[in-house]
């Protein structure tokens, strides 16, 4: 299609990358995703996003407004939602942003603390226990419970040991983590379905997670992979892991999205509601074919430990495959917008048709 080929020409070739690898797989008969990042890329930012204001924010506004391509919700918080909450959204997990304490106590009680120093190396602590000189050399941070697993230890046992596990944590529910390998050059991002907090080492271990802090989930988890939605989360968000690729501004892969989008409509001014819908629908399904081709090409199977396949990982290789995909993701939740404003005013006027009769 003719605005597809608009895409393809508005973006800009530069060099190679390396460390934004995105996995599915189904690992002990469980299905995780999970985004990996090498601590010593040349080619991104590893960041840890805090809303300084105390206050939730719209996850369409987050990814408009910041230079990010992949990013997974982090710390527990009170939601605004939750009577108890006085309908105010806060968190008491405390974080370092840039070595700015937001802290409001001085000790870690039974959380744990993952963060990195200035040179972006992974650092584990909790006061006078894990690490307890090492604060001061923390550049970014969040506090969270419990910790799974440190230094390839499982630790659920000794939280259930002081009655420290709540009802949610023992249910099987889809969780997040973070972790970070033995040597200490890769921090993982999950996503598993359908686990307890009982099952999960076993499970984090199997890709070598030896250090790993639960994050929040359920109506809070969110998940992307270069600006697609792996899970949409439910209510607005206050803090996040993010990855971002340096020299790529994905705010002007938006503004294309936005101009394509506003040629469409324009383009389709004079079709019956019924055609735009059909339109934007073709339209759409060539996006995704365009983006499960560049997948394809850039991703291979993955395997569990008798050599079996059990899923993929994808790896871009360049920043212009990198940019592709961005803009296929955004133009279809853009185009998606549009063909709902469609859907709205084609009932408005079969509404007013039927009012007629």
């Amino acid at each position: 299609m003719r605005y597809v080929l608009l895409i393809i020409c508005y973006i800009i070739s530069f060099s190679s990358l390396d460390a934004n690898l995105y996995i599915e797989n189904n690992t002990l008969w469980y299905k995780t995703r999970l985004i990996k990042y090498e601590v010593w890329s040349e080619n991104y930012n590893f960041k840890i996003w805090v809303n300084n204001d105390n206050e939730s924010t719209t996850f369409r506004d987050l990814l408009d407004s910041n230079n990010w391509i992949s990013w997974v919700n982090w710390v527990f918080f009170c939601p605004k939602s939750y009577n108890d909450c006085w309908w105010v959204d806060s968190t008491k997990n405390e974080r370092y942003y840039e070595w700015i304490s937001y802290n409001k106590t001085n000790t870690t009680w039974d959380r744990a603390v993952f963060g990195v120093d200035v040179e972006w190396k992974p650092l584990f602590y909790k006061t006078n226990k894990i690490n307890p000189n090492r604060e001061d050399d923390i550049f970014y941070w969040f506090w969270n419970f419990p910790l799974i697993i440190y230094e390839w230890k499982d630790l659920i046992p000794s939280y259930e040991h002081y009655w420290l596990l709540d009802y949610k944590m023992k249910i099987k529910l889809s969780r997040n983590f973070v972790c970070t390998n033995k040597y200490n050059n890769e921090i993982i991002f999950w996503y598993i379905d359908n686990i307890s907090l009982y099952d999960i080492s076993p499970v984090l271990k199997e890709v070598w997670c030896y250090n790993a802090l639960n994050l929040d989930a359920w109506w809070s988890s969110s998940m992307v992979y270069n600006w697609r939605d792996i899970i949409w989360p439910w209510r607005n968000i206050m803090d996040g892991i993010i990855i971002e690729r340096k020299w790529l501004d994905t705010s002007k892969l938006i503004n294309i999205s936005k101009l394509v989008t506003k040629n469409i409509d324009k383009k389709l001014k004079n079709n019956t509601y019924e055609e735009k819908i059909e339109y934007i629908d073709s339209f759409r399904n060539e996006l995704t074919r365009l983006r499960v081709n560049l997948y394809d090409k850039n991703s291979k199977n993955t395997y569990d430990s008798y050599w079996n396949i059990n899923w993929y990982q994808i790896n871009m290789n360049s920043i212009n495959n990198l940019s592709t995909v961005y803009i296929i993701n955004r133009l279809n939740l853009d185009l998606s917008e549009l063909k709902n404003i469609y859907i709205k005013q084609n009932k408005i006027e079969l509404d007013k048709k039927n009012l007629l009769f």
